[in-house]
């Protein structure tokens, strides 16, 4: 015990010592962070969409699109009169076809290259598949870490996409921060071009968890493989960690049940996503996420709302709507008024296929990279009593507010 509490408190002394620096140096200042970029997708597309774009904002012409075609090696593009737009829309969405292009950029001889950017939601049914009706080009698939797409996005009956043959990989993690670099190094001489990808590039670190500076990087390891003691004791340590942050996540999920228990919140068993001790170990190998808490609150004939906290990388929370018990249909158009009316509850919610509205817990609860002040603050047990109440008092309130106003409703469902 003794190696692993010296291992520790020189860790701690070393933690301490860059987080002065990086203090001193105001390098935990971020623009973007706090104007809300870090987990919105459609504000990463449009910083990325707008370097890319020829016409764009930063008045350098097509030298950042070449920069990226150059890197991944898209051959015969012609870069200096290229369109990149948005959010395209390419008709209306069904199994085969249809829906909206992240990022979509095309030049005057008809190639287009389409990015699919996910920061942290979950493919659609079928939805590469859709894209790749388009008959584009390249085809990217941009997450932070480079994974792959899941089978719901690239195969059904009639049709399998292939990675490297119909769609190609890209990362945060690695591809646009070393393209973001290329930038910086072009704009070197325009000041407040430059500090802004700097800005870009910093949170990009930060959310792909390399906000920690090399130089302690590498005096961390330099001090672990200073001796056998200490190589034995980082190994000893590095395993009781993986059990802690499995800890954690379980204390926090069985405070917050108590908490909507508490509130009369009745709770759902029999769900396939309900969160449990075995899946939370799970997740940190890689094997489980999407569970949660759940609790139905309106039914009718085939209909049946939920409000329900989840966790991906992130806790978030908020409305699902299901029918005949399958879910993934909140974007359809009979759906509408129920979408309105989680909005009009809050309107931080977000809507995607699978929720009529979503958002993120405050603070943003980040168990996956398990690397902020606010998940460390978890192990204070005030500091989890008040998350915890807060999640489950913002619950209880919209949950009433949906239904009084369903109730209102004349739709008759």
């Amino acid at each position: 015990m003794g190696n692993q509490q010296q291992l520790l408190t020189s860790v701690s002394l070393i933690g301490k010592h860059y987080r002065e620096m990086e203090r001193l140096s105001g390098e935990s200042f971020n623009l973007f962070k706090l104007i809300g970029v870090e987990n919105n997708e459609l504000k990463h597309s449009m910083i990325l969409a707008d370097l890319l774009n020829p016409k764009g904002s930063h008045g350098q012409g097509s030298i950042f699109l070449e920069l990226f075609t150059t890197q991944l090696s898209v051959f015969h593009f012609h870069c200096d009169h290229a369109f990149v737009k948005v959010e395209k829309n390419i008709g209306k969405r069904t199994e085969e076809d249809g829906g909206r292009l992240d990022i979509y950029i095309s030049d005057q001889h008809g190639n287009d290259i389409i990015i699919e950017n996910k920061i942290y939601a979950g493919d659609q049914e079928n939805q590469l598949i859709r894209y790749a009706s388009t008959g584009a080009n390249y085809i990217y698939y941009l997450t932070l870490d480079g994974h792959d797409a899941s089978k719901l996005s690239t195969k059904n009956e009639s049709t399998q996409l292939k990675n490297g043959e119909h769609y190609h990989l890209l990362s945060y993690k690695s591809d646009i921060l070393l393209w973001l670099d290329k930038c910086r190094k072009e704009a070197a001489h325009l000041p407040l071009l430059r500090e802004g990808i700097s800005h870009y590039i910093n949170l990009l670190k930060y959310i792909t968890g390399q906000s920690i500076s090399k130089a302690m990087n590498n005096e961390l390891r330099d001090l672990s493989i200073l001796n056998p003691q200490n190589l034995q004791a980082a190994a000893d340590i590095s395993a009781s960690f993986s059990n802690a942050k499995h800890q954690i996540q379980w204390i926090f999920w069985e405070a917050l049940r108590k908490a909507l228990e508490k509130k009369g919140i009745q709770l759902e068993d029999n769900k396939v996503n309900t969160v449990t001790s075995q899946r939370t170990w799970n997740y940190y190998y890689g094997k489980d996420k999407l569970y949660g808490l759940w609790t139905e609150i309106y039914k009718n004939d085939e209909i049946s709302l939920h409000w329900g906290c989840e966790v991906d990388h992130k806790i978030y929370f908020g409305f699902t709507i299901e029918q005949n018990g399958k879910g993934g249909i909140s974007n359809k158009e009979e759906f509408q008024e129920f979408r309105d009316i989680v909005k009009s509850s809050d309107s931080l919610y977000q809507t995607t296929d699978y929720w009529l509205g979503w958002q993120y817990s405050t603070p943003q609860l980040d168990f996956k990279t398990f690397d902020s002040n606010a998940i460390y603050s978890l192990a204070d047990s005030q500091t989890l009593e008040a998350i915890v109440e807060a999640i489950s008092m913002k619950a209880v309130n919209d949950i009433k507010y949906v239904k009084i106003e369903i109730e209102k409703s004349s739709t008759g469902l």
